[in-house]
């Protein structure tokens, strides 16, 4: 967040602003990957387990369980 990274493709600097509006965004839980690079953000390697509510930029996160979400899509009839 808010510093310079290596672009994997090219190897040039990237910076990367501050992530900023990221409430509501999921918040992901993965098992430990070892298989290609090109199928680990395959949703079966994923679990929702939360949405983003606020954070600190350093050290927590905070998130509402997702059942919430399902729940209120469940009741819009969404699902």
């Amino acid at each position: 967040m808010n510093r310079e990274f290596v672009n994997q493709k090219s190897n040039e600097p990237v910076h990367l602003p501050a992530a900023l509006g990221l409430s509501g965004s999921f918040i992901l839980k993965m098992r430990q990957f070892e298989g290609p690079k090109t199928q680990m953000w395959l949703p079966s390697f994923t679990k929702i387990i939360a949405v983003q509510q606020s954070w600190d930029k350093k050290s927590f996160v905070k998130g509402s369980n997702a059942k919430h979400v399902l729940t209120l899509l469940q009741e819009v009839g969404a699902v």
